[in-house]
């Protein structure tokens, strides 16, 4: 009776123990289900407005200084610490500046300084402009700016005519137009210099409002210097009709990307719970209960199982969390700051395992590229006039991959072909095609094809002659409609009976 009750009591052990791991798995799970919907409900009371008040409290007018600065504190920690935050930005920069922006009407650059103009190259190669405003390093800085703050600011030497970027928390101040709160004449800068001491101020009139600028500003009934000598070239992104200011492009995704990375680390707790235990022990008798309790107990190495048993494997054995289930909450994070999500998660799978969508740009990505970069070439042309350029001209090459500039330069020498164009218009449309801002004349002497001038001329008709010598326009492209080199060119199947 003894020895029954010592093999029962192995058994109730066994099952014990096992029942205990079991019940810590779902504990875990429940725990995380619970905290997972605990914060997109949180999230869903911020996106309904219940915590977003205080962004709205302007109004029409907008987010505040204040609020902005606040916003950009959580921005700039993320963007350090979280890797799709960051990687979020590294791209936008990456997408923006991967081509050189080329200028165009700048004395000093391309062209000589006519009488009375100042030298804008030699201003735009000084050191500090260039280390502050046109270099690579300058432009990734003004992109994170944008990203994080929403907004970039240059303040400018009127005397020296060199640029320093200032941050967003130097800005404690708008003074604006009377009849309209959204057009910002002046900022009010405060910085420290002693270790946050004494604060220096001083309010600084943008480039676009100079001529309304005074000595002074009445503000909190305090009356406040107006430095004379210094010029705020700002910009603001995300920005709605009636706001004074704009918005971080990172504005609306660092919840999302918050929730992604504790879906992650949920994921993590889940996939170490599940690994615990790999199968259940089926027994048929008390006996059996006893030997398995033995040999599991007694097992020293992985893997070690109850030979001639029944073992009944966990449905989750052998498998981890499903990561994938959450691609789409960082698809969100993408789709907030209009990058790939295949860039930004590093993951291939994301595109379908397609090596095109994977390696390219889609539409829409390509679009909000363009938009930004036409931004950065108003920005940087207001920043050439302030330098004293008269009618500057800053332009990016069309954001277009190797294939479509070919497919795109080969309609237009079709065109040209047919004799029916003028010299001006193909060179109009190519230039739209490769982006050329530089303004040039048609070379003397240039001869339309397909004309009684052409005819017998296999260097400008290759299509009128039996034995081209130039090149065909879509010479290494296979594009379904045969030869186009003056032989092949009939591409119909009928014969002559």
């Amino acid at each position: 009776m003894a020895k029954e009750t010592a093999k029962e009591i192995a058994q109730t052990e066994q099952m014990a123990e096992l029942q205990g791991v079991l019940t810590e798995i779902s504990d875990k799970y429940s725990t995380v289900e619970f905290e997972l919907q605990e914060r997109l409900v949180e999230l869903d009371r911020v996106m309904g407005g219940e915590n977003w008040i205080p962004i709205l409290s302007y109004g029409d007018e907008g987010p505040s200084i204040e609020q902005l600065v606040n916003r950009a504190k959580q921005i700039r920690v993320a963007a350090t610490l979280n890797p799709h935050v960051k990687r979020g930005a590294k791209l936008r920069s990456s997408y923006v500046w991967s081509d050189q922006i080329d200028y165009s009407g700048v004395p000093g650059m391309g062209e000589q300084p006519g009488r009375g103009q100042a030298n804008v190259g030699a201003r735009v190669d000084d050191p500090i402009n260039q280390r502050y405003v046109f270099s690579a390093l300058a432009h990734e800085e003004r992109e994170m700016s944008l990203y994080t703050d929403g907004g970039f600011f240059l303040v400018g030497d009127d005397r020296t005519r060199q640029l320093r970027p200032i941050s967003l928390n130097q800005i404690s101040g708008l003074y604006t137009n009377d009849d309209d709160p959204s057009e910002v004449w002046a900022y009010r800068r405060l910085w420290y210099t002693d270790g946050g001491v004494t604060p220096n101020v001083e309010w600084i009139f943008t480039d676009l409002f100079k001529d309304k600028q005074t000595e002074a500003i009445i503000y909190n009934g305090v009356r406040e210097t107006v430095n004379r000598n210094k010029t705020m070239i700002d910009g603001w992104v995300n920005t709605q009709p009636g706001w004074a200011l704009g918005f971080p492009d990172a504005g609306c995704i660092v919840e999302w990307a918050k929730i992604y990375s504790e879906f992650i680390k949920s994921g993590k707790v889940m996939t170490d719970a599940m690994a615990r235990i790999w199968a259940t022990a089926k027994a048929q008798s008390s006996a059996g209960a006893t030997q398995i309790a033995a040999k599991i107990g007694g097992a020293t190495g992985y893997g070690k199982v109850a030979v001639g048993n029944e073992l009944a494997p966990l449905a989750t054995a052998g498998k981890a969390y499903d990561f994938d289930a959450g691609r789409a909450l960082i698809a969100i994070v993408a789709t907030g700051i209009e990058v790939s999500v295949v860039h930004l998660t590093s993951d291939p799978g994301a595109s379908g395992s397609s090596y095109a969508s994977a390696a390219t740009l889609d539409l829409p990505t390509r679009l909000a590229v363009e938009a930004r970069r036409r931004w950065h070439e108003q920005y940087e042309e207001r920043v050439l006039r302030w330098l004293g350029a008269r009618n500057p001209r800053a332009k990016f090459p069309p954001l277009i991959d190797g294939a479509e500039l070919y497919r795109k330069t080969q309609s237009v020498v079709l065109k040209w072909q047919t004799g029916l164009y003028t010299p001006e218009q193909i060179k109009n449309e190519l230039q739209l095609i490769v982006g050329d801002p530089m303004p040039s004349e048609i070379p003397d002497g240039i001869l339309v094809p397909n004309n009684e001038y052409s005819v017998g001329r296999n260097d400008i008709d290759p299509i009128m002659n039996i034995n081209p010598t130039v090149g065909s326009p879509d010479q290494g492209q296979s594009n379904g409609t045969g030869s186009f080199d003056g032989l092949g060119m009939d591409l119909r199947n009928d014969t002559i009976q």
